[in-house]
């Protein structure tokens, strides 16, 4: 049974990676295009983007470990 929760927690901390970084990236390529372009708008739309992905990056291996705790 640890087993399969240790895949799962795996599994769903890696997913959630994989989105917070994707989302980190487009936030990045954003504020490059912005700036390239000299787009104040591009950028300031770009800035949350990779702040959030990389939120979701630092909460996806802080929190479900410890959600998962409760099910050891």
């Amino acid at each position: 049974m640890d087993a399969i929760i240790e895949v799962a927690q795996s599994s769903i901390i890696g997913l959630l990676s994989a989105v917070g970084a994707g989302f980190a990236l487009w936030g990045g390529y954003g504020v490059a295009t912005g700036f390239s372009q000299h787009n104040a708008a591009k950028q300031e739309d770009g800035i949350p983007k990779a702040i959030g992905g990389i939120a979701v990056i630092v909460l996806a291996n802080k929190m479900v470990p410890l959600i998962f705790n409760y099910f050891k």
